[in-house]
This record gives C-alpha cells, sequence and structure tokens, in this order.
C-alpha cells in the first residue's frame, strides 16, 4: 500500500486480490478512482467524511453503488472498509448475514446516503487493541 492517503485506486486493486483472490476486470477506471477517492474528499477546503466511519461508510456505499469492477464490488467494498478502520485503530465486530443485508440494502438503493450508512455501521464499531 502506499504512503499517502489510503486508499488509491491501485491500493484497491490489490485488496481485492488479497480478499477474493481474483484480478477480475475493472469494469470502469474512473468510477475506481473516484470510489478510492471518495473518503478523503473535500470541497472548498473543508473535508466532506469528517469521522472515520463516515469515511469508511463512503467507501462502502461508492464501491458497492457504483459497482466499479466487472465483479467482487461488495467484496472490495466490505475488504476495504475493514482495511479503512484497521488503520485508524477500529475493527467491525459484523456478522456476515449483517453485512449481506446492508449490501442488498445498498444495491436496491434503499441505503443511499453516507450518513444513514454511516449510522448503521456505528453499533458494530470496536476499538482494536
Amino acid at each position: 500500500m502506499n504512503g499517502s492517503t489510503w486508499p488509491d485506486a491501485e491500493d484497491l486493486l490489490h485488496l481485492l486480490a488479497e480478499w477474493t483472490g481474483h484480478d477480475d476486470g475493472v469494469r470502469d477506471a474512473g468510477i475506481l478512482v473516484a470510489v478510492a477517492s471518495r473518503p478523503n474528499a473535500e470541497m472548498l477546503g473543508t473535508v466532506v467524511y469528517t469521522t472515520v466511519v463516515e469515511q469508511s461508510a463512503a467507501l462502502l456505499h461508492s464501491a458497492v453503488a457504483w459497482r466499479p469492477l466487472q465483479l467482487w464490488n461488495s467484496g472490495l467494498g466490505w475488504g476495504a472498509t475493514y482495511g479503512l478502520l484497521a488503520r485508524n485503530g477500529f475493527d467491525l465486530a459484523i456478522t456476515p448475514w449483517e453485512q449481506m443485508m446492508i449490501t442488498d440494502e445498498i444495491e436496491r438503493g434503499e441505503l443511499d446516503s453516507v450518513g444513514s450508512l454511516a449510522d448503521r455501521l456505528t453499533p458494530f464499531l470496536r476499538l482494536r487493541y
């Protein structure tokens, strides 16, 4: 992983290979770059997502909803979310069933804002020791 702000698009491709064991094709490289950039977004000099849970939610939402890859978008989203949280001293105590429910809600457009997704993730946040 690079030494600058994490993640970038290349980091996400490496993560995809680690989490899924696949090197599947990128459907849209521009979207992949946007997915990687979203957690670190600024507008008029102001950070858009100020907490690590908001940044993680932005990353997860964009990977799942925007579908930058041919396949494995949810795997990429969850892997990147876990990675971003771990880099900031947190973990998610979430079951695969709960992950699937959240993923399905994002895909159906029912969970369509970063704030709502951050609220859903917050109860599962745990400090890493």
